[in-house]
């Protein structure tokens, strides 16, 4: 289960996922092996395209990833996603 961290102060990040690849809940199964990443940090997540996330990923400030290729893009676990 997803839970608002108390540090966000109630407000959730933005998060849109591309509809093609995340519509049920076996696609993020697939696309999430090892659950969402952190958000804690998070204004915004957009994902298009066939992205999947290993483990410990963090996102932070506004990030927006876009796969364009047939093939799936691995974010390879431990990354730390962030605008500079």
């Amino acid at each position: 289960m997803l839970t608002l961290a108390p540090q966000r102060n109630e407000e959730p990040p933005i998060v849109t996922l591309d509809d093609r690849y995340y519509a049920l809940i076996a696609d993020l199964g697939l696309r999430f092996p090892h659950g969402a990443p952190s958000l804690l940090f998070c204004d915004e997540l957009k994902v298009q395209g066939d992205v999947r996330f290993g483990d410990g990923i963090v996102i932070k400030g506004s990030v927006q990833l876009v796969n364009p290729d047939s093939i799936p893009l691995v974010i390879e676990n431990g990354t730390v996603l962030k605008v500079p």
